[in-house]
């Protein structure tokens, strides 16, 4: 070898030791990049399951819990409007009693007025 060419090969220390950090550096990045691959592959097949589930659920008949479900959430729409009804033909009712023990009073007293 010649003279000056070992010189040109060799590394100094602290790049040398820069060398392995970087080293180091790459390694962990690839082990977080196949961590987050094999994190990526689990999530897609998580989606791909719930997709196909929910396909499923629109493709069978719904259940009898299903069933159950929509009719109790029925019902409960349903009384709320029968009870605002309610309330409103009790008021109506309300207002025509005191309209006829009205009239029923004036009528009275017009049947009793003398007649001149």
């Amino acid at each position: 070898m010649e003279p000056g060419m070992a010189d040109v090969y060799a590394l100094p220390a602290d790049q040398s030791g820069r060398f392995v950090m970087s080293m180091e550096r790459i390694h962990q990045s690839s082990d977080r990049i196949r961590e987050s691959r094999k994190l990526m592959l689990e999530t897609e097949e998580v989606g791909i399951s719930v997709v196909e589930n929910l396909s499923q659920q629109t493709a069978d008949p719904p259940s009898r819990s299903h069933l159950q479900l929509i009719r109790n959430f029925l019902g409960i729409v349903l009384l709320q409007g029968v009870d605002d009804a309610i309330d409103k033909s009790k008021k109506k009712l309300t207002i025509m009693s005191r309209r006829m023990t009205r009239n029923k009073s004036s009528v009275e007293w017009l049947s009793f007025s003398p007649l001149s």
